[in-house]
Parts: C-alpha cells; sequence; structure tokens
C-alpha cells in the first residue's frame, strides 16, 4: 500500500507552522463547526497547493496516507478545535475534522469539493467528511471508516460548499 510518509508532508508545512493557529470551541451547532474549519482552511491556503502537488488528487493515496501516517483521536465534546492544515500535520493525530481539513485542502485543486456533516440522531451533528465529485457522482473521504468513498449515513445531514 502506497502512503506519504508524516515526516515528508512535515517538512513541506515546516515554513508555514505557527504553533497558535489552533480555535478551541466548545460543542457547537453545524454553522460553528463548518465556520471554524473554514477559517482554518482559508489560513492555509498560502501553502495548502504544495501539499496538494504531492498527493496529484489521488483520493486512495490521500485516504491511505491518513490511515497508516496519522492517528485519529477523538477529541471531548467540551474541547473541540479546528488547525490549520499545516497544524494539523505536524500534531499527526485529530478527528474527523481535522481529516476533512485535509482532504479538503488537498482535493480541492483537482475536483470541486464539499463538506458533509452527519448527525446519528437527528438533532445535532456528530461527523463531518469531505466529499469530491467525479464522473457526476459525490463520493465520500472520510478516513474514520475502513475503505474509500463510504461513509456512515445519517438521520440528518448537512452539505456545505465554499
Amino acid at each position: 500500500m502506497l502512503v506519504i510518509k508524516r515526516e515528508y508532508l512535515i517538512e513541506i508545512i515546516r515554513p508555514y507552522l505557527n504553533f497558535k493557529d489552533e480555535l478551541y470551541k466548545e460543542t457547537g451547532t453545524e454553522q460553528d463547526i463548518v465556520e471554524a474549519i473554514i477559517k482554518m482552511i482559508r489560513r492555509s491556503n498560502r501553502y495548502s497547493y504544495k501539499v496538494a502537488e504531492v498527493f496529484k488528487g489521488d483520493a486512495q493515496l490521500i485516504f491511505n496516507t491518513l490511515k497508516n501516517e496519522f492517528t485519529y483521536y477523538r477529541e471531548p465534546a467540551e474541547r473541540q478545535t479546528a488547525k490549520t492544515l499545516a497544524r494539523y500535520i505536524y500534531d499527526g493525530r485529530g478527528d474527523c475534522k481535522h481529516y476533512s481539513t485535509f482532504t479538503y485542502c488537498t482535493l480541492k485543486y483537482y475536483y470541486p469539493v464539499r463538506f458533509k456533516l452527519v448527525s446519528w440522531d437527528g438533532v445535532r451533528p456528530q461527523h463531518i467528511y469531505t466529499e469530491y465529485r467525479l464522473f457526476n457522482k459525490w463520493l465520500p473521504i472520510d478516513p474514520v471508516f475502513e475503505r474509500l468513498n463510504y461513509s456512515k449515513k445519517g438521520k440528518k445531514e448537512w452539505i456545505y460548499t465554499m
């Protein structure tokens, strides 16, 4: 299985690393979550293309890299963060919000992309992932699950585009 080593990605983002690029937020609405992630993506725009060039739009390579080079860590509800791409790569761990930032930043140069938030209880969002459009079909890239182009459906879903 082909992956890009995290150490290689750290060398790309090192000049852009700012340890203050972390936004803390208590449990919020779907709008709060998306706004925090979008803010971090915008802060990452000046260098995200350099990381994206490594992957060349290969969703499987992005998925494999996240599954094997990064650690999934579910943040407690009272300490939710959004991170820039550089901070997430450097930290090497995060949850679905951080996966979404990475996948959005690395796919947006090659495909139309959007976010999908999912609520399994039908009330508030518990999960977010990126979808990319290929051959007129929206496909999920959600490394929380075990395979590419799969994600669990929710009772309620929200779609956001930038």
